[in-house]
């Protein structure tokens, strides 16, 4: 199964490995725009807390977790080439 992630901060003894998943169904794009932020967050140099975490943490982010081929990847509603369907990621397991 593929999944985007973005890897931030360096792994190391005694730190915490903290896994964010931003959506899993097509419903849900609010939550990329908190990704959004908490990225901006994360990778600049000068915001404190995020610099006090990223020295506790690394953080692994997923955008989107599904099985491809899922409209959710494609930013697509519930619905796919073969028409409506009330849970397409499982649909296209068939």
């Amino acid at each position: 199964m593929a999944m985007a992630l973005i890897a931030v901060g360096e792994p190391g003894e005694g730190k915490r490995a903290v896994w964010i998943v931003a959506r899993q169904h097509p419903g849900e794009s609010m939550a990329e725009w908190f990704m959004e932020g908490m990225l901006h967050a994360l990778l600049d140099p000068y915001h404190g807390l995020s610099k006090e975490l990223l020295k506790k943490a690394a953080f692994y982010i997923v955008r989107l977790y599904g099985r491809g081929p899922c409209p959710c990847s494609a930013n697509g509603s519930e619905c796919d080439s073969a028409g409506p369907s009330a849970n397409p990621c499982a649909a296209s397991r068939r």
